[in-house]
């Protein structure tokens, strides 16, 4: 990823520096994460300072804890990451069916952060990682860890255009968003702010694209 670790050698009991790449990734996407009641953490610390240090993308899944609110998993409450929850399009292109999965984590944060960022599609078709051992070449399935990759997504689409600011990738990607409910039971493109289920909407990346200027 062009971010060098440290990581344990069990075999000889030692610690080893994993160098970086020497052509680094624009984006990473984190897709794990556990339940917290807090409001900081040394992963999310560490979160923040690699898109800090640098110039890295980093999209999160939100987790797959809601529907209640403050239920956004860490690594997702860091400050500088893109934290992804996941709605449900209904099986059509027509965003006007679209919905936040109840099991899709809620902000804000413990400490009032408003997280998450965005919500992108968290349901469909996957290439099925254990084809050797099931045979099966797709399955279904569904969490915030299949709506994250698809944010990091959009930020290479961007970061192919030029940009690569992780800071201006987030200002584009947030600010092309479309707006979500304002209720559960409103129509679709009333919100007018950030929510704790929508966040500031849904991943829009035709309109991203426009923005890219």
């Amino acid at each position: 990823a062009g971010v060098p670790y440290y990581w344990y050698d069990s075999v000889h009991s030692r610690w080893e520096l994993q160098p970086p790449a020497s052509d680094p990734a624009q984006v990473i996407n984190y897709s794990r994460g556990s339940d917290a009641d807090y409001d900081d953490s040394l992963i999310a610390e560490t979160v923040d300072a690699t898109v800090e240090s640098y110039g890295v993308t980093m999209t999160i899944a939100a987790g797959n804890s809601g529907p209640s609110q403050r239920t956004v998993n860490d690594p997702a409450i860091a400050f500088n990451a893109l934290s992804v929850g996941a709605f449900s399009g209904g099986g059509t292109s027509d965003p006007n069916d679209d919905t936040v999965f109840a099991w899709s984590s809620r902000g804000p944060t413990v400490g009032g952060r408003k997280k998450p960022d965005l919500v992108a599609v968290g349901d469909g078709g996957l290439a099925y990682s254990y084809y050797q051992t099931t045979g099966q070449l797709w399955k279904y399935d569904t969490g915030t860890s299949y709506a994250a990759p698809q944010v990091g997504g959009g930020a290479l689409l961007l970061a192919g255009a030029g940009i690569r600011d992780p800071k201006v990738v987030k200002a584009i990607l947030i600010d092309s968003a479309r707006p979500g409910r304002a209720t559960p039971s409103s129509p679709m493109g009333t919100q007018t702010g950030w929510l704790p289920d929508w966040g500031w909407g849904e991943l829009n990346l035709d309109a991203a694209y426009r923005e890219r200027l």
